[in-house]
């Protein structure tokens, strides 16, 4: 993600291979047929005879290209399941009326200080309305921001956290951004803006875990290793006590591997989550009781005694869930045990 370069150019393209067909209408001809053949006597009611109505498809051809990491592009992602979400919620999420707010309504809420993008050379260049980035994510090596354009298109831009020149974006329209815009991998990162509606049960959302994607905001989605890398990132910053198990992470249920610990001292167990769950995970520690532990970006502690002896860690996650784990041996202070 080097370079403040980039563009959207919108039309037919000579290289097909930088071409990415997005159609997002249905052909809607409806064909009735009725028999007009009728027996000698009185003339009965017209029959109607629906017109056929054939719908012509809309294929839009976007190539983006950046400076130096990589070429962004505009992928669709499916529409069937998001379409009803959007029908059940009385909000006209794909019939081309929806506004970039409806979508993410985090662009109605007022930036918390020091959180604006820099790059203004790339805002620019995609016509961003430089009032309105709001930053949606964070991962280990790189911020995220969802912003508006000053013609209602919704963009998703990208800082590497890493290089302070290392910018990237991406803008496409509301039916666009409505089953995702996709930031392919530059420096090691891929992401996908979802609006927050889509991220559950949605054709979007499926076809994203599919392919090993994970939310790692309420409507950003990365990949695979950037997700489990930022997890263990979270463990990892959470303390800085002698580390027993080193963070690792994992889907679903899962045990930890089985360690040596120092007799009555104080050891933790560190877990974090790149999104809050609605029910908490549970963290048997050897053969106690199951702890409940709410399982978020701010890693929680579950501190139980040495034993002088070998130890099991067992985490109870919903299947799927992404999760990062540690242990850590905690030191003594006149307040107690600090981990």
């Amino acid at each position: 993600m080097s370079g403040e370069g980039a563009g959207e150019r919108t039309g037919g393209s000579a290289d097909p291979g930088d071409d990415l067909d997005v159609d997002l209408d249905t052909d809607l001809d409806t064909h009735l047929d009725a028999d007009l053949d009728t027996e000698p006597g009185p003339p009965g009611p017209p029959v109607p005879r629906a017109a056929g109505a054939p719908g012509r498809s809309r294929r839009r051809r976007v190539a983006l290209v950046t400076g130096v990491a990589a070429a962004l592009a505009v992928a669709a992602l499916g529409v069937g399941s998001l379409a009803g979400r959007a029908a059940d919620e009385g909000r006209p999420l794909l019939s081309g009326r929806a506004s970039a707010e409806e979508l993410f309504p985090v662009l109605d809420q007022e930036a918390p200080p020091g959180s604006g993008y820099s790059g203004t050379t790339l805002m620019t260049s995609l016509g961003v309305d430089p009032s309105t980035p709001r930053r949606v994510a964070s991962t280990s090596t790189a911020d995220f921001w969802v912003a508006r354009t000053g013609d209602g298109r919704v963009c998703l831009l990208a800082r590497d956290t890493r290089d302070t020149e290392g910018l990237g974006g991406t803008c496409g329209t509301a039916a666009e951004a409505a089953v995702g815009l996709r930031l392919p991998a530059g420096e090691g990162v891929s992401a996908v803006l979802l609006p927050p509606a889509a991220a559950d049960g949605s054709d979007s959302a499926d076809a994203l875990v599919a392919e090993g994607y994970q939310r790692a905001g309420d409507s950003l989605w990365v990949d695979g290793d950037t997700a489990r890398r930022t997890a263990e990132d979270l463990v990892d910053a959470a303390s800085d006590r002698v580390v027993v198990v080193p963070s690792q992470a994992e889907e679903g249920s899962s045990p930890l591997p089985v360690f040596l610990t120092q007799r009555d001292a104080t050891h933790a167990v560190v877990l974090a989550c790149l999104q809050p769950l609605a029910a908490p995970v549970e963290v048997t520690v050897a053969r106690g009781a199951p702890q409940s532990v709410e399982c978020s970006r701010d890693a929680a502690f579950v501190r139980f005694e040495g034993t002088g002896g070998p130890v099991r860690v067992d985490v109870d996650a919903p299947e799927g869930l992404l999760w990062a784990a540690g242990v850590v041996r905690c030191s003594g202070s006149l307040q107690g045990p600090v981990c």
